[in-house]
């Protein structure tokens, strides 16, 4: 119950108590408590005889019928305060929905920026565009189909590149080894250049040079070892015949003079001495 000063009841003997969700209205005339059995119910007002107690865990709110309000605020201010967290949700809301304008906006960005770099054939920045497209929108559909397109261009260019860098560096050390006419080791080079880039009419080309070298080389071996042969057996034609002719053996001396001049029929040596044995009266 509730007396106030000078001892008049307002309320006395009143049992209440509610079922959860229940919709409940106080009447009565002016002055007879309505008020004071909200703010008791609310817990705003504790000097009261009995018991008040709400359900535990229960949440209540009360709105005075004269509320307390800051002098400070104007009434935009003070409705603001009383619904806050409202107020502070909605404001997050906004603050989501701005960000995922944001979004979008960056979004189109790069997706555009990707489009260009693959116009231009920069399939490096266009996978950086795509990559960054799919981290604003994960999933989505479009960002992955361009993202791997341009995956692919990019791969296919770094593949093309290292190629490239492969066969230079191939034709670089054959024309090396060209140059040092080193010419079996060169065709080595160029042929395996030539098996990088099988279009290229240059490693062919170099390989037909290369042959023709050897070629050259392998004649020019065999016709200095037919040389050396043949100046090897004049001259030991020769020595004979002169070794023969010092010790009269002027038969044996006309033998090896005969076969040093049909080795050489241009030298002049062989011809003199089997003159010089005909002259010679102990033939």
């Amino acid at each position: 119950g509730k007396a106030p000063p000078p001892e008049r009841a307002i309320l006395r003997d009143i049992p209440l108590s509610f079922f959860p969700g229940a919709n409940l209205g106080v009447l009565g005339f002016p002055g007879s408590g309505k008020s004071t059995l909200l703010r008791i119910m609310a817990g705003v007002d504790t000097e009261y005889l009995g018991e008040a107690r709400p359900q535990p865990g229960i949440r209540i709110g009360y709105l005075p019928q004269e509320p307390q309000l800051d002098t400070g605020k104007n009434v935009r201010g003070n409705v603001e305060e009383a619904v806050q967290p409202v107020k502070d949700a909605l404001d997050r809301l906004n603050a989501l929905y701005t960000e995922y304008a944001n979004s979008d906006a960056d979004f189109a960005k790069l997706m555009d920026q990707g489009a260009a770099a693959m116009t231009g054939s920069d399939y490096k920045k266009a996978v950086d565009s795509f990559t960054g497209a799919l981290a604003l929108k994960p999933g989505d559909a479009i960002a992955t189909a361009k993202l791997s397109d341009a995956q692919m261009k990019f791969n296919e260019l770094a593949q093309a590149q290292k190629k490239d860098d492969q066969y230079k560096g191939l034709i670089k050390e054959a024309d090396g080894l060209f140059g040092k006419k080193q010419y079996a080791d060169a065709m080595e080079k160029y042929a395996a250049a030539g098996q990088v880039k099988d279009q290229e009419p240059y490693p062919p080309q170099k390989i037909k040079e290369c042959k023709a070298f050897i070629d050259d080389l392998a004649a020019k071996a065999e016709a200095d070892k037919k040389a050396k042969e043949l100046d090897d057996k004049y001259q030991a034609a020769v020595t004979a015949g002169d070794a023969a002719f010092k010790a009269a053996k002027y038969d044996d001396a006309k033998a090896q003079f005969t076969t040093a001049a049909g080795l050489k029929p241009a030298e002049k040596y062989p011809p003199e001495q089997l003159a010089a044995i005909a002259k010679n009266p102990a033939m």
